[in-house]
């Protein structure tokens, strides 16, 4: 599948986000921003008086969406996006740690 990485940049910040269809992505992002959604990105271009710029960086041809979100979270620890609200990509191993930590917290508050 035909796939793009973007960036939203903003004087002091910096979102990385992946879609199969760009057009309606920004669409998106301007429909978020107008009606108030509260995700850090927006926040963001909100305190930057609603200036920010959006641009592909990255056309390429994945197998699928989980190797998609792979890459883009990649980039996004490449180049030290600020505003993603939340992981684009968490391994399976990643995930078995965080679900193991997370039950020792449990454990450990019911002491």
């Amino acid at each position: 599948m035909e796939a793009v990485i973007y960036t939203i940049i903003t004087n002091d910040g910096l979102y990385i986000g992946s879609t199969i269809n760009f057009k309606n992505r920004c669409y998106k992002h301007k429909s978020s921003l107008k009606n108030g959604d509260t995700f850090p990105v927006y926040e963001n271009i909100r305190n930057n008086n609603g200036n920010y710029k959006i641009e592909i960086i990255l056309d390429l041809v994945c197998s699928d969406k989980k190797e998609l979100r792979k890459i883009e979270e990649e980039y996004r620890d490449l180049c030290g996006a600020n505003l993603n609200g939340q992981s684009a990509y968490t391994s399976r191993e990643d995930r078995l740690t965080q679900k193991r930590n997370h039950s020792i917290l449990k454990y450990y508050e019911n002491i």
